[in-house]
This record gives structure tokens, C-alpha cells and sequence, in this order.
């Protein structure tokens, strides 16, 4: 009964159901393009998200520390 509850409320939060979605779609992309589930793609992309994920993590640092005025 109590694993019940506990998947109804992971279910509830909306952050969980997206990384579920993002999963979902990924299994599906992959297998319906060979060249989507490769390294040389997702060296890419890691590639084109460097830039902007330096920036979110100098953004969060500042927003959690508090310091923002």
C-alpha cells in the first residue's frame, strides 16, 4: 500500500514526469533513427550545450546562495 502512494506522488511532481517523458522520447527517436543513439550525437550536443550550462550553473549558485538583489 505504501509503494502505491509513493508512486502516485512521484507521479504528481511535475520535474519526474518530464525526465520520464525525456526518456520515453529518447527510446522512441532511437529506435526510429540509427544515428540518433550514438556517441558522435551526443558529443554533440554536449558540445552545443556547454556554453549555456556554464552559464545556468553561475546563475543557480548565485539564486541559491541568495545573493541576488
Amino acid at each position: 500500500m505504501k509503494t502505491n502512494f509513493f508512486i502516485r506522488k512521484l507521479f504528481r511532481d511535475q520535474a519526474f514526469l518530464l525526465l520520464v517523458l525525456l526518456v520515453i522520447m529518447i527510446f522512441v527517436f532511437s529506435a526510429l533513427s540509427p544515428n540518433f543513439a550514438n556517441a558522435n550525437n551526443f558529443s554533440l550536443i554536449l558540445s552545443q550545450t556547454f556554453c549555456n550550462l556554464i552559464g545556468v550553473l553561475g546563475l543557480a549558485t548565485v539564486f541559491i546562495s541568495g545573493h541576488i538583489d
